[in-house]
């Protein structure tokens, strides 16, 4: 989840640094350039990002747990499974008497 929140902010934080003085060092050189540039070269970036989502074939899934993990103390009862009743139990619960 880290690495997902950093691919989306860090491009943000540099465009601007880098956009802010592409900018201001191109309109030195001509009226409204460095706008021109700067649009031009996000337009660029939106085809590369179109081109590369293209290639993604799709997302691998990860294979289901089909018993609870080592060490779990909770284990889904299949005899209360969809059961009407309350408390824990009710709730398709039961203690696992493995490991006491």
């Amino acid at each position: 989840m880290a690495l997902f929140h950093v691919s989306y902010t860090l491009p943000q934080v540099l465009a601007v640094a880098v956009a802010g003085q592409l900018l201001f060092y191109l309109n030195l050189l001509g009226p409204e350039l460095g706008y021109r540039v700067v649009f031009g070269t996000a337009a660029i970036w939106f085809f590369f990002a179109t081109v590369f989502m293209r290639m993604i074939r799709g997302v691998r899934q990860l294979a289901r747990r089909t018993r609870p993990p080592a060490g779990c103390r909770w284990r889904l009862s299949r005899s209360l499974k969809g059961a009407p009743q309350t408390g824990l139990r009710g709730a398709g619960l039961q203690e696992s008497r493995r490991g006491l």
